[in-house]
């Protein structure tokens, strides 16, 4: 530096040395994007960018809790929410400087979704085999949501669906919910059966009338059955038990004594209770 005084004439200088380091003169604080994730643990990998990494570095994760000086480090945090990370460059080797950047990370658990169905059951006498069944989503965070009534209808981003089913037979609903945010989706399966009005009933190939209570009589079984008329032959064509009670079954007996064991023929008539009447001949097999 060069000072003059006209006046006087005089002139004063003082001079010093700045020594420039180029490599020491910046602290650049480069943070990674920010993080979003929905599955627990809540583990993140912090690193710094910059190339070459500063001198020192501090860490603060925005939870009130974790610090760290590391350039790399990985912070595990205890609960979901929305944080702000905080990153500090510091050269304080040459000129102290320091550079500071923020960024954040944000935790959601994933939806449960979940949905009610309501399906009545039909009384065996009916007037129609339709079915009318409501559906209720009852989840939350879904962005979209197909339901699949197993009948080829489809049904989109309803929340309650109400739907009938006008013929007898085997479905199979699934309601499928997704989450984009997330990235999640999950699936409900609800079964409907609806049977044909009359021409149901069961009666065993086989039975053992042996006393251990388990199959020990011969029973007409069905839904709707108002009347039935069971008769059972032997294989000589004796007449062995008649019966028009449904609530009557043979318990392997033959005048009064316990039948041998043996295939028996049986005919059947059964009247619904719609007026429907159906008749079945068929084999029995006595079991001891």
């Amino acid at each position: 530096m060069t000072a003059y005084d006209t006046v006087c004439n005089n002139v004063g200088s003082v001079s010093d040395t700045v020594v420039f380091i180029a490599d020491s003169t910046s602290a650049d604080a480069d943070v990674p994007d920010n993080v979003f994730m929905c599955d627990p643990p809540f583990e993140v990998d912090f690193s710094t960018t910059s190339s070459p990494p500063p001198p020192y570095v501090i860490w603060d994760f925005g939870d009130g809790i974790g610090t760290s000086t590391l350039p790399d480090v990985t912070y595990t945090y205890a609960d979901t929410g929305t944080y702000e990370v905080t990153y500090i460059a510091i050269d304080s080797s040459k000129c102290d400087i320091d550079d500071t950047a923020y960024f954040t990370v944000q935790f959601e658990v994933a939806e449960e979704f979940n949905a009610t169905f309501d399906i009545p059951v039909l009384p065996p006498c009916r007037t129609t085999d339709s079915l009318w069944v409501q559906l209720d989503f009852t989840g939350s965070g879904a962005d979209s949501i197909i339901w699949d009534m197993g009948d080829d209808s489809i049904y989109y981003n309803d929340t309650i669906v109400n739907h009938v089913y006008t013929q007898p037979g085997y479905y199979l609903i699934s309601m499928t919910a997704y989450d984009l945010k997330c990235n999640n989706n999950g699936t409900i399966y609800q079964s409907v059966e609806i049977s044909k009005r009359g021409q149901d009933f069961f009666l065993p190939n086989a039975f053992t009338p042996n006393g251990d209570g388990n199959n020990d009589s011969l029973f007409v079984r069905g839904p709707g059955i108002s009347e039935i008329n069971l008769s059972i032959y032997n294989r000589w064509g004796e007449l062995v038990f008649e019966t028009k009670n449904k609530s009557e079954g043979w318990d392997g007996s033959f005048n009064e004594k316990e039948a041998d064991p043996g295939v028996f023929v049986y005919y059947l008539f059964v009247r619904y209770c719609d007026g429907e009447e159906l008749f079945k001949k068929g084999n029995v097999t006595l079991i001891k």
